[in-house]
């Protein structure tokens, strides 16, 4: 990245995926940087051949979005942010010219608070904002428009529109309907830059079970996932009565609206 120095590297985990880490720098290293910090959300030290990955000591809570705030005040000194999630696994030559772009737009117009840097296919037939040759903007009544994505993010944008106490797919719902009210645009990178940054989608994992999809590239990469747990989910969650299923909609309705004026960061 020609402003490697300007952009701080943000991977988003806990300690209980830290069996996810060495091989994700590994191909991290193969795909994106020789040599690089890279701040975590997670509390354990760790370093793979000349990468570091710098933990978060002072979280408020062990949830994902508060990991990341605590991430983003405590240890995140520069104003934008790459943002990857634990188990995003490179599978390609990330291509660095669009993160250059994507950085270029965020210096020269500060009404852009986000640029996801994944496949937004099913976005571009649904947004006619076009930004400019490169990238559109994301509709912001469509879902996910705030999203957990590789994204580069202003960081004072991503502190606007996060909240203590969210999972992951909490913050990209909750925080979709918070973005209805900011002025900040998000793009997408339109369809000749879609695999900009080549991962599954989704993620390697799925519900902590490691996707089908992602087994060819564990074994031309020679991944020994033969040691990963083989499940992380309680099976046993029991569905909830349909009246109880009302009462957390209309609680989660109630706090998406409140949250969009209470519980703001600094």
């Amino acid at each position: 990245m020609r402003n490697e120095d300007k952009i701080s590297i943000v991977y988003s985990t806990c300690n209980e995926y830290s069996f996810l880490w060495k091989d994700f720098l590994k191909l991290f290293k193969l795909f994106f940087a020789e040599k690089s910090t890279i701040y975590s959300t997670a509390s354990i030290y760790c370093e793979y051949d000349g990468i570091k990955l710098i933990p978060t000591t002072k979280s408020k809570d062990q949830s994902f979005s508060s990991r990341l705030i605590s991430c983003l005040l405590d240890n995140v000194t520069n104003d934008f942010v790459l943002f990857i999630l634990d188990d995003f696994f490179f599978f390609d030559k990330v291509d660095v010219n669009v993160v250059d772009l994507a950085y270029d737009l965020l210096t020269k117009d500060n009404r852009i608070g986000m640029v996801c840097l994944h496949d937004m296919i099913p976005y571009s037939g649904r947004c006619n904002d076009i930004y400019n040759d490169d990238f559109g903007v994301i509709d912001k009544t469509l879902p996910f428009s705030i999203n957990t994505q590789v994204s580069l993010w202003r960081k004072s944008f991503f502190l606007k529109v996060l909240r203590y106490g969210e999972s992951a797919w909490e913050f990209e719902n909750y925080a979709s309907y918070r973005n209805k009210f900011y002025k900040e645009k998000s793009l997408y990178i339109k369809d000749k830059y879609c695999h900009a940054f080549f991962y599954v989608d989704g993620g390697v994992l799925n519900r902590g079970v490691i996707r089908k999809e992602a087994i060819p590239f564990f074994l031309m990469f020679n991944i020994d996932f033969s040691r990963y747990p083989k499940t992380l989910v309680d099976n046993n969650l029991r569905k909830n009565k349909m009246f109880t299923r009302i009462i957390n909609a209309f609680k989660k309705r109630l706090y998406m609206f409140m949250s969009v004026f209470i519980g703001k960061n600094k």
